[in-house]
């Protein structure tokens, strides 16, 4: 669980997967909605994703 920034709490795991592609397509479609709602996941995918 980490700190969002804006004093809410971030408790998803979900990047690394959804980045090295191992979610099950109807985790994809579940995660990519999390995505436009949660800025931490959002930011996280942004900054790895080039790793990945």
């Amino acid at each position: 669980m980490t700190d969002d920034g804006d004093g809410t709490r971030c408790t998803c795991d979900g990047c690394g997967p959804y980045l090295l592609g191992a979610l099950r397509p109807d985790a994809v479609v579940a995660f990519e909605a999390h995505l436009l709602e949660c800025g931490r996941c959002r930011g996280e995918c942004e900054r790895l994703g080039p790793t990945v």
